[in-house]
């Protein structure tokens, strides 16, 4: 009882907000008006922490004006002075940065700052600077096929793909020992495929079906099924599957195989109905094909979601249902019980 009426003690000074210090002050304020002039100088003063939120107000006000006196930051002697520099050019996305950028890519010894640098890069490349994502030493550590993950799944989501990044990331995703975030990131990155659908089934095929099945992250598993959703609509992806070719010379090695010669739609399928969490078997039932030849078993597998014992699930195979189902007729799919009409045990409820 005494020792709860002992008053909390008061914080001491230095673990206050940092606005308390003027300088700080000044540059919040510029920030906060987005005066780029006004925090310019603040990027060659003597203290690095001047320096180091200097750098991180221009990444939120994002001026092109800015990136001139960025990119001497990118050799500065503290490594998050050097983080916060390529943060903000990253932010800026100003395509000038870009060879800056990958000249500190190749000199970083810093695994953190890397990674910044290279998800810079990723935001600044346009589509005939693109091959500069990868024109580093080859990938010889695992921080260094993480930074290239997150660079490559950058210029992924803003469009930027090619059959050599595809390729590329379809390497890094192959590195052995990625930590499940950069097998995220470069799993995302080939969602994100648009107009080289041919390329993908082509290239990536056998590793996002091993990726699929046997990723021990729930969530890299549900991006795979979103991925192999596109390669079911892919003509050429039975094929792929089917016909075992003899790799090109510099093409992509091939994963260990775990496929069995399953198509995109096989995969699926079983993902629907067998994968142990529910969130890739949601994944999986949206990304169900519904063409001629695959939607017989893809309505099997959306079946057995209506009677599955989750609720998420039964409401995604009854909503592919009702955006795909052919020639069926509606009091049947009435009269189906699903797990969000069954009562639930103990709840006193008929």
């Amino acid at each position: 009882m005494l020792t709860a009426c002992v008053r909390t003690p008061r914080p001491s000074a230095d673990l206050d907000n940092k606005y308390h210090d003027a300088i700080n002050r000044q540059i919040g304020t510029a920030q906060d008006e987005r005066n780029t002039a006004a925090l310019l100088p603040f990027l060659t003063h003597a203290n690095p922490i001047y320096r180091r939120e200097a750098a991180l107000a221009l990444a939120s006000v994002q001026s092109p004006a800015a990136v001139p006196g960025l990119i001497p930051l990118l050799r500065d002697v503290e490594p998050s002075v050097r983080r916060a520099a390529a943060y903000a050019l990253g932010q800026t996305g100003d395509s000038t940065a870009v060879d800056s950028l990958r000249v500190r890519v190749l000199k970083e010894s810093h695994a953190g700052v890397r990674r910044y640098v290279h998800e810079a890069l990723g935001r600044t490349v346009t589509r005939r600077t693109l091959p500069e994502l990868w024109r580093v030493e080859a990938l010889n550590d695992t921080a260094r096929a993480s930074a290239l993950a997150l660079g490559l799944s950058r210029a992924a989501l803003r469009g930027l793909i090619s059959p050599e990044s595809i390729r590329r990331t379809v390497l890094v995703l192959n590195s052995p020992k990625l930590p499940v975030r950069a097998r995220l990131l470069a799993v995302v990155g080939l969602s994100r495929t648009r107009g080289y659908d041919a390329d993908l089934a082509r290239l990536a095929q056998e590793t996002l079906l091993r990726v699929a099945q046997k990723d021990r992250s729930y969530a890299v598993r549900a991006a795979a099924a979103t991925t192999l959703g596109k390669l079911a609509a892919t003509p050429v992806a039975a094929a792929t599957a089917s016909t075992a070719t003899t790799p090109a010379v510099g093409a992509a090695p091939a994963a260990p195989a775990a496929s069995g010669g399953l198509t995109p739609a096989a995969v699926l399928a079983r993902l629907a109905t067998k994968d142990p969490d529910y969130r890739v078997r949601l994944s999986a039932i949206r990304a169900l094909p519904f063409d001629a030849e695959t939607y017989s078993a893809s309505r099997k597998a959306v079946f057995y979601a209506l009677s599955h014992d989750r609720a998420p699930v039964a409401l995604t195979g009854a909503e592919w249902l009702l955006a795909h189902a052919k020639g069926s007729r509606a009091p049947r799919w009435q009269r189906w019980p699903t797990a969000t009409s069954r009562p639930r045990r103990g709840c006193g409820r008929p």
